[in-house]
């Protein structure tokens, strides 16, 4: 390809702001596999934020931009619905987490969304006979410290005897196997470790790798915002400012992509398209179903990248009542608690009243559990979230006016909801999956990210990266954790 581009040094983080590359000239991208490559061409492979943050920087830069989408509409596991009337609800992506220092920050001013402040402290835990008192909580965040303590303890000293990853779960029972806890106390702990973990990485903790399942690297801090009107505020805002809307082609679900030439050729059910470059943003549980061949096939670095790092299920139900009838006691929580008898099912629920003012409540549900419902129906899946709600607030509550219910595993453009890391899975991994191929191919998407992986902002971040690798603008190196902690809340739902 030819250019007039400056080469130059520059970090991921200041790339908007050093970038200074001029203009390519080239022909429209082709389509059909007979059409010669047009010069200075790209094809992003997803419309969901890591496609758009590449398109976007690559389109400023003057380069002929084809977006292929599977889906009719952009986003990705970004997904509005406003279903139910006068509601915008985030049915995958919710929050920003941590705004200091993040991206969205910046876009969400600069395209005028609001968010409202999340509270996590702003909690109400209920267990079998009520809500928990004060001091409940107290003695109930007590053991959940210790256990993190014996965790870290156990992780040090396996990791000083050069001990092999072992999963969260077999850890877990090591510790818990010590403290032999009564059943109700075993029940609290359940809840911390599915709320505060689970939820955190859309995983059962038997699927997180024990040394670095919270690995941080991030680049961000702070505290977490939810969107009022919808996280596609933020979604309608790159395309309209980048004015993409016509770069982007829907209903193109890829199943080839070959770079075995000298450019890209990628199949879709509608034909070939074909550019001198590719950047590759399809969700991880794409890449490791095998739906997609690529021609020659991956290198052996990046089927074990595939095989180390997981992507997990954080299922949503929102219910919409006539009425808050939580708000006479609980109107200032922001989250409710649930402490149920098995693990996982139905501990957390985010209180939408204290956002939007309307009469909704959303339920999460992650790991196993979450898994679980996917098979189940949803008036039997709404069944179970009402049992848990008449057991918190007594059977007379009313039942709800409106639903909505996800199942992000059963979705075959997505394959699950965001990545984690599998048993031996690490920030090599996430390098590995996001290194270019043969100066054509190039990695993007949350599970490239190697500062936030599991994240928007992390997949927003790796779009940069990999439009500057495109635009031959030299990355920064992979960062690697100073500390690594566990437990710590990384909320990413």
């Amino acid at each position: 390809m030819t250019s007039q581009m400056t080469q130059f040094r520059a970090s991921r983080r200041r790339f908007l702001q050093l970038l200074a590359l001029s203009a390519v000239p080239g022909a429209a991208c082709g389509s059909g596999g007979d059409a010669a490559i047009a010069a200075g061409s790209v094809l992003v492979l997803g419309a969901g934020v890591a496609g758009l943050a590449a398109a976007q920087q690559l389109a400023s830069r003057g380069l002929q931009v084809t977006v292929l989408e599977a889906r009719n509409r952009p986003g990705g596991r970004i997904f509005t619905s406003r279903q139910l009337p006068g509601l915008a609800l985030d049915l995958g992506a919710t929050w920003i987490h941590g705004h200091v220092g993040n991206p969205l920050t910046d876009l969400a001013d600069r395209y005028q969304a609001t968010r409202a402040l999340t509270d996590y402290d702003a909690l109400k835990i209920y267990g079998p006979t009520g809500p928990l008192s004060d001091a409940q909580v107290l003695v109930a965040e007590g053991r959940w410290n210790d256990v993190l303590a014996q965790l870290d303890t156990l992780r040090l000293t396996r990791q000083e005897q050069a001990l092999p990853d072992v999963s969260l779960q077999t850890a877990l029972s090591q510790v818990q196997t010590a403290s032999a806890y009564a059943t109700a106390e075993q029940q609290e702990v359940n809840y911390y470790l599915s709320s505060n973990i689970e939820h955190e990485y859309a995983a059962d903790t038997a699927e997180l790798s024990f040394y670095n399942y919270d690995a941080d690297n991030s680049v961000s801090s702070g505290d977490d915002y939810v969107f009022v009107g919808g996280y596609d505020q933020i979604v309608d805002g790159i395309i309209n400012e980048s004015k993409l809307t016509g770069s982007i082609k829907y209903n193109q679900r890829v199943s080839r992509i070959d770079y075995s030439g000298n450019g890209v050729k990628v199949t879709t059910q509608t034909g070939t398209f074909e550019a001198e470059k590719a950047v590759v943003t399809l969700p991880l549980g794409v890449l490791k179903s095998g739906a997609v061949s690529f021609l020659p096939g991956l290198p052996q670095r990046k089927l074990d990248a595939l095989g180390r790092l997981w992507t997990g299920v954080l299922n949503k139900v929102y219910l919409r009542f006539p009425s808050a009838f939580w708000k006479a006691s609980d109107g200032d929580a922001h989250l409710l608690g649930y402490i149920a008898k098995s693990k996982g099912e139905w501990s957390e629920w985010l209180n939408l009243e204290k956002y939007i003012g309307q009469p909704v409540l959303m339920g999460i549900n992650a790991g196993r559990y979450g898994q679980a419902l996917e098979g189940l129906s949803d008036d039997a899946v709404v069944s179970a979230a009402m049992a848990t709600l008449r057991s918190m607030y007594g059977s007379a509550i009313p039942a709800p006016t409106g639903q909505l219910v996800t199942r992000w595993g059963q979705d075959p453009l997505a394959l699950g909801s965001f990545s984690h890391f599998g048993l031996g899975g690490s920030f090599a991994d996430v390098a590995a999956l996001g290194e270019p191929l043969a100066e054509r191919l190039y990695f993007a998407g949350e599970a490239t990210s190697d500062t936030d992986p599991g994240t928007v902002h992390g997949a927003y971040l790796s779009g940069l990266r990999a439009a500057a690798e495109v635009l031959g603008t030299a990355a920064a190196p992979l960062r690697t954790p100073a500390v690594v902690q566990v437990g710590r809340r990384i909320t990413r739902r």
